[in-house]
């Protein structure tokens, strides 16, 4: 009987090690077909080697006023881990399900625009005790640029919207931004692989694309008034091509990824916390998130002009699957998209003095931090259009260089050039017959 016992567990021993085996082989494959498939994100998921806290200090904090604060949710507490040039130290949070009801509340406010302007003391009220929760009791500068690597249900805040003391007027309150530059990333090591990555396109121009500028688009899609302004006020600026309607296709904006600086799209985006397949409109058709993940894209920026197109369903150990992310794992070096149904006046607004600062290689999440900064500040708009629901929405993930662009060379220009040279023609036509 010991005999037939001690068989037996030796049976079950080999099966469970070649179940094992069998796994790992399993395993093997479907990461070979990971890898073809979807190259971009593999190499930047599984082929980047984690970042080393000594690491982390030598690429962000060399000669800067810089803070980098890393949340992580655990089991039971959520926690944070500053870095600087100095010192990194980790902090205790509080229960997980204590600070995810203060976001909650928080972020309830952003629903729709007139939730903060229907209950101004509320949302103050809970916004500096988020505030206090997250980052209150945390060691930086008052003037430190904060890189933010968010976790969890973070991955949904405007932190730059917190306010960090009492403040009656929604208007002029003590918001993070007005001490601190804000910017996101996905990981340490995703933001400093980006940064030391240099961006394929030679070409310092933009593409755009407006699938839905006018009425006279024939689609079951709403139109986007301001898409026309928001294509418009760029156009002026920068140079580069311009597509609206139904010149707008998803085929174009395949054929152009890796031709331009820039892409800039001004669109309709569908994504949620409950959204199953994130996508992005064209005129002809949609991008999904998951073929998103398939393309290689070379872009120094990507704008993304359209409602909720950095949030998505939370997945564990992946993070929010979000459009953005997307276009991260595709390969842009940064992105700019929204965290709400963003106020298309106000955004539009914000993106084009983005584009005004950034067209003289002025750091991106600087130029963001400076136009959103400037709208708050901005005391010919009214007060209540001056809360966060209206400049906060719009965030910036990505490396921390700038972009060239090529200026627009007005049609005046030409016109000027053409006169002088008309004048010195005349001119030149008279002193030849006078000394002739």
């Amino acid at each position: 009987i010991k005999e037939s016992v001690g068989n037996k567990k030796g049976t079950q021993k080999e099966n469970s090690l070649q179940q094992l085996l069998d796994i790992q082989q399993e395993l093997e494959v479907e990461t070979k077909k990971l890898a073809q498939k979807y190259p971009k994100y593999f190499d930047l998921k599984f082929g980047t080697n984690t970042l080393t806290l000594a690491d982390a200090q030598k690429d962000f904090f060399n000669k800067k006023e810089r803070t980098a604060i890393h949340f992580f949710y655990g089991k039971k507490n959520i926690y944070a881990l500053t870095i600087n040039l100095q010192n990194t130290k980790l902090y205790q949070l509080g229960v997980t399900s204590s600070v995810e009801k203060e976001i909650k509340n928080f972020l309830s406010f952003f629903q729709k625009s007139s939730a903060i302007e229907n209950a101004p003391h509320d949302f103050l009220q809970q916004s500096q005790k988020l505030y206090d929760v997250l980052l209150g009791f945390l060691s930086f500068g008052t003037q430190d640029k904060l890189i933010i690597f968010p976790d969890g249900a973070l991955a949904y805040l405007p932190f730059e919207a917190l306010v960090t003391s009492a403040s009656e007027d929604i208007g002029a309150a003590d918001y993070l931004i007005k001490n601190h530059v804000i910017h996101y990333g996905y990981s340490a090591t995703i933001f400093s692989k980006k940064n030391k990555n240099k961006s394929k396109s030679s070409n310092n121009t933009i593409a755009a694309f407006a699938p839905f500028a006018d009425a006279s688009t024939n689609s079951a899609y709403a139109t986007l008034d301001f898409s026309k302004d928001d294509l418009g006020g760029i156009s002026q600026r920068v140079a580069g091509v311009f597509l609206k309607n139904k010149d707008a296709t998803k085929e174009v904006f395949l054929e152009k990824i890796n031709h331009f600086s820039v892409l800039h799209l001004s669109t309709h985006a569908f994504s949620s916390p409950t959204e199953s397949k994130p996508h992005i409109v064209f005129a002809d058709t949609s991008l999904f998130l998951s073929e998103l993940y398939g393309l290689d894209i070379s872009a120094n920026l990507v704008v993304l002009s359209a409602c909720q197109s950095n949030i998505g369903k939370l997945s564990q150990g992946e993070g929010v699957m979000s459009l953005g992310r997307g276009f991260t794992y595709a390969g842009a070096k940064s992105l700019v998209s929204s965290l709400w149904n963003v106020n298309a006046v106000a955004t539009s607004n914000i993106l084009s003095d983005f584009y005004k600062k950034i067209q003289n290689n002025t750091p991106k999440y600087l130029a963001l931090h400076a136009a959103k900064k400037a709208y708050l500040e901005n005391e010919n708009i009214p007060s209540y259009e001056r809360s966060p629901y209206y400049w906060a929405g719009l965030i910036y993930y990505g490396d921390d260089g700038g972009v060239v662009l090529q200026k627009k060379t007005s049609d005046w220009f030409f016109a000027k050039a053409l006169l002088f040279g008309l004048i010195f023609l005349v001119v030149g036509f008279y002193w030849n017959k006078k000394n002739g």
